[in-house]
């Protein structure tokens, strides 16, 4: 299984900090390679790319023979934090841009065991698994087909939510309302009011043209019709 520093750094943001409940702390590794966090609140699932093949990441000791499948298995994230910065990033080769998990060591004892390598420096990165049984998380997903689909510009999002938190710094938890019309391509605006009464309002502007809605960067409204009437 290679994992990259983006997926790691990715997956690292959904984990616990400090949690009394320790299984929270720490990133979940599926034998299908998808990668799960929650901190109880919100939850997280990274699911693998397929265009690098491990067999071509460069041999630096790891375990011989067949690859078993990997037996699931909490990771802390501390662990995950150190291997996401030994993780090679201005090689010109992308799959050095990867840790290896070695599925044979790591399933046989009770660290996961990486290989990460510039070519010059090959090494062992060594993660404590989490002793327990990570949280049940299928039993949370959306069962029901969605009646919306909404397509959101990360960007726009991020300096939306960076505002309203700097807005509502010091205080325990800040809200945005989002109101969203049902009239296509229409703005949509999001609210969000700190304990001194100051209200900050975002519109992001509608789309002009006649850019497909799929290319759009902010939100792509919407009701799938032919669902709704279906």
């Amino acid at each position: 299984m290679l994992l990259n520093k983006k997926s790691l750094d990715c997956i690292s943001t959904f984990a616990g900090k400090d949690d009394a409940r320790y299984m929270l702390n720490g990133v979940h590794i599926e034998a299908s390679g998808n990668l799960i966090a929650t901190d109880g609140h919100i939850l997280g699932i990274l699911t693998p790319g397929d265009s690098l093949d491990e067999k071509d990441f460069p041999a630096i000791g790891q375990s011989a023979g067949d690859v078993p499948a990997l037996r699931p298995c909490t990771l802390a994230i501390d662990g995950i934090k150190a291997l996401a910065k030994a993780i090679p990033t201005k090689s010109c080769l992308p799959i050095v841009k990867h840790a290896l998990l070695d599925h044979t060591a790591t399933n046989a004892n009770g660290k996961a065991v990486f290989h990460v390598t510039d070519l010059d420096n090959p090494q062992v990165v060594n993660v404590a698994k989490l002793d327990g049984t990570f949280p049940n998380y299928v039993a949370v997903m959306p069962k029901d087909p969605p009646v919306y689909r909404i397509v959101f510009d990360a960007e726009l999002l991020k300096r939306v939510a960076t505002a309203a938190l700097t807005l509502g710094k010091d205080q325990k938890m800040t809200a945005i309302e989002l109101e969203f019309t049902a009239s296509g391509l229409s703005a949509m605006k999001a609210t969000s009011t700190n304990p001194d009464g100051q209200t900050l309002t975002a519109v992001v502007m509608p789309c002009r043209g006649t850019r497909p809605r799929e290319e759009y960067g902010l939100l792509v409204p919407a009701i799938v019709k032919d669902e709704l009437t279906a």
